[in-house]
């Protein structure tokens, strides 16, 4: 969650993350390891026009759906445990 509110996110800074998707089952974070590389459009307009600019059409692609994904996913395991809770017989 760090990574979503961070001023800088670097493609290489979500490697740990990206080793740690096997076993957390993310599908909000494997859309924003797999999405995260078109940053580089960034370096690639600057390259041919010499103007550091970020797009806010590719941040929109980035987080957009990396936000409503992850909302999601946290709503879901509330319900789930909120569903879980009220009949599991151990609580």
């Amino acid at each position: 969650m760090l990574m979503i509110f961070s001023p800088v996110v670097h493609p290489w800074y979500l490697i740990w993350f990206a080793i740690l998707l096997p076993v957390v089952r993310s599908y909000s974070g494997i859309y924003f390891v797999s999405v995260i590389s078109i940053t580089f459009l960034t370096v690639v307009t600057f390259q041919k026009t010499g103007v550091w600019s970020e797009s806010p059409i590719i941040l929109l692609i980035e987080y957009l759906p990396l936000a409503a994904m992850f909302l999601y996913e946290i709503n879901k395991n509330a319900t789930t445990e909120l569903i879980l809770g009220a009949t599991d017989p151990k609580k």
